[in-house]
């Protein structure tokens, strides 16, 4: 047995090795040579495959079916424990009663807060009415002013608004809280443990806590909505099943309905089956320490502390054998074992070959270069683009800084996300897309109305020609940057010339205000967004406006089609393909080209290596991709006869 252990950490160190950096290792000594097959674990961490996402194995423990915890709502104290620990419940038996009184209390008090929110309503109200009043005796020069602290305020109605809402929705919890002070169990089992500590109140009602060193509590599911470990955990009473841990990082690389074998840490030999169940997505864990705790095992996170951790669950077809808080390997089956293996084996070759165009020209057999650029959502990702070797950033969504806020981004926090983004490409081109909030993003503090079909509603440079002091905040931002390397600005969801010149009227004012401030900025190429058929049609009259097109494949196929690309039930008729879609792509080109516009995909079809060649004939200058694929278009287009 022990050359079958030390066979299989070879394997598993091999693959480790071969991994995308930061994987972690087990480590596993066999016992002395004249000794039992022992394996001594120092560590329990996952091993991961390479870029597939595939774990060859994952720690677990063996625990009831279900485990529920019992959590002590926010703000509210235990009056009276019912139950002991070890003790039988029954579902429905009662377990504990809340105190009354700390929720009047809390019910006074937020009643309070309400009365102060709309007492400040009526003076941030007042206030808008005087400062419009003012506005319209105000100079010129002060109109500005008066425009920008009237919508602040404005903004501040809708957050007050919105904290009323929210503090009435406590209220109303509160008042119904002091209907509901019993607790009862919601299944048949076992008191495994009573916090004390939790009730809120010196006097512990002569209750046992049998919190002791090893123990933790489990995540499977809870009651309640207060923070921290449970009050009481129960433990049903029935079959078992197996819990593991995956870091957010490889997630994805739990799949439901996943045939796995369950394999004792001990004995190699003893197996058990069963499939895999979801990730636990409303349990994680950060800065895990805690993972398989509740039966005396130490932690199962590795050392990246700032990563989190979440439990997933494996269905066993038989737990005959098994023992409770029993430490097991979770592994794939034989023969999807197999399959990973030999997906690994070709992503492996794949890679060797990618590295090799590293530092490569996108340029076909023929000669035709191609401006190789990469999609970035954020500033984080430029190291991606760099390490991919793409030649420049196609689509920079500066609309992550507005997600990312709970208020309106400043220009100067503005500024410094694009100054670190051009200044890191180092004279590599960068296109920020504008603002495109709306649709599927949402952001609160815009205080958007719900739309029927936000897709065709309310959304991108509508927002930034409706509020043009949002809009000239951001293109302050960027063209300052602009000074500290090479920038363009591209604008999403046109579909008229007017709004193209009413945006160049607007870029021209703020240049103007730049230079009397002295401030410096750059050239910038402005181009478009061409990802409606009203764009497409017109692409001939808005090349003559703007220096470059950048087709967003998405929305136009979206569009096109009359299809809304996020419902999956639609997927049968979504065709990216379609032949309406490449029409519009080349009549886009053609008309561009015609005016000297240059032409390039930022959309998803971009990425396409089946459509390159396609997009190559029809004369595209310019893709831009995700970092990750940019390589593998590289070697599409260095492929093309031509």
């Amino acid at each position: 047995m022990k050359k079958r252990i030390l066979i299989a950490l070879g394997v598993l160190v091999l693959a480790a090795g071969i991994g995308a950096g930061g994987w972690y290792y087990y480590t596993h000594h066999a016992g002395s040579s004249g000794g039992s097959d022992i394996v001594y674990v120092t560590k329990i961490s996952k091993l991961s495959e390479m870029d597939s996402g595939v774990e060859n194995r994952y720690a677990g423990v063996v625990e009831p079916q279900e485990t529920v915890q019992i959590k002590i709502e926010s703000g509210r104290k235990v009056k009276e424990v019912q139950v002991k620990t070890g003790q039988e419940v029954k579902k429905g038996q009662l377990l504990f009663q809340y105190d009354l009184g700390s929720i009047q209390q809390s019910l006074q008090e937020a009643q309070l807060a309400l009365d102060r929110l709309k007492n400040e309503q009526l003076s941030i109200s007042d206030q808008i009415t005087t400062l419009e009043a003012e506005k319209k005796k105000a100079t010129a020069d002060n109109q500005l002013s008066y425009t920008i602290e009237i919508e602040t305020q404005k903004m501040n109605l809708k957050k007050n608004e919105y904290d009323q809402k929210s503090k009435q929705a406590e209220i109303d919890k509160l008042s119904q809280a002091t209907q509901n002070t019993e607790v009862r169990s919601e299944i048949d089992g076992v008191i495994q443990k009573i916090d004390t500590s939790k009730m809120g109140g010196d006097d512990s009602n002569g209750v046992e806590d049998t919190l002791t060193e090893g123990t933790a509590d489990s995540t499977d599911s809870s009651s309640g909505n207060g923070s921290g470990t449970a009050f009481i955990t129960i433990l049903s009473t029935g079959a078992y099943r197996v819990k593991g841990t995956v870091n957010e990082i490889n997630r994805d690389s739990i799949i439901e309905g996943t045939p796995v074998i369950i394999r004792s840490r001990v004995d190699s030999s003893k197996t058990w089956k069963g499939t895999m169940g979801s990730v636990d997505m409303d349990n994680s864990t950060s800065n895990s320490n805690s993972d398989m705790a509740m039966f005396g095992m130490s932690s199962a996170s590795d050392d990246q502390t700032s990563s989190s951790t979440y439990p997933f669950y494996v269905n066993l077809d038989s737990s005959e054998g098994l023992m409770l808080g029993q430490h097991v390997y979770i592994e794939p089956d034989e023969e999807t074992l197999e399959r990973y293996q030999k997906q690994k084996e070709e992503e492996e070759k794949k890679q060797k070959l990618l590295l090799e165009l590293k530092g490569k020209e996108t340029i076909t057999k023929g000669g035709k270069k191609i401006n190789l650029y990469a999609n970035i959502g954020g500033v984080s990702d430029v190291a991606e683009v760099l390490a991919n070797d793409a030649n420049g950033i196609g689509l920079f969504r500066s609309e992550f800084l507005y997600l990312q806020s709970e208020t309106f981004p400043t220009e100067e926090e503005q500024f410094r996300a694009y100054k670190t983004v051009v200044e890191t490409m180092a004279g590599k081109k960068v296109i920020v897309r504008t603002l495109d909030i709306g649709a599927d993003k949402q952001v609160d503090y815009f205080g958007l109305d719900k739309e029927d079909n936000p897709a065709l509603g309310y959304r991108a440079i509508r927002i930034c020609l409706k509020q043009p002091d949002i809009f000239r905040t951001q293109l302050r931002a960027i063209y300052r940057a602009s000074h500290y390397g090479t920038l363009s600005i591209m604008f999403p969801m046109i579909i008229s010339v007017d709004e193209v010149r009413v945006i160049k009227r607007i870029v021209n004012e703020v240049k103007s205000e730049l230079d009397k401030q002295e401030i410096p900025y750059g050239t910038v190429e402005l181009g478009i967004m061409i990802e409606t058929p009203a764009a497409v049609m017109i692409s001939d009259l808005l090349a003559k406006e703007v220096d470059f097109f950048s087709i967003g494949t998405n929305d136009l196929t979206q569009y096109t089609l009359a299809i809304d690309r996020q419902n999956p039930k639609l997927d049968d008729f979504y065709n990216s393909h379609h032949e309406a879609v490449l029409r519009m792509i080349r009549m886009v080109v053609e008309n561009g080209h015609k005016e000297g516009c240059w032409v390039g995909i930022c959309g998803e079809l971009g990425a396409d290596t089946s459509l390159t060649e396609t997009f190559v004939s029809m004369g595209i200058d310019e893709l831009s991709v995700s970092p990750s694929m940019v390589l593998k278009v590289r070697e599409a287009v260095r492929n093309i006869e031509d």
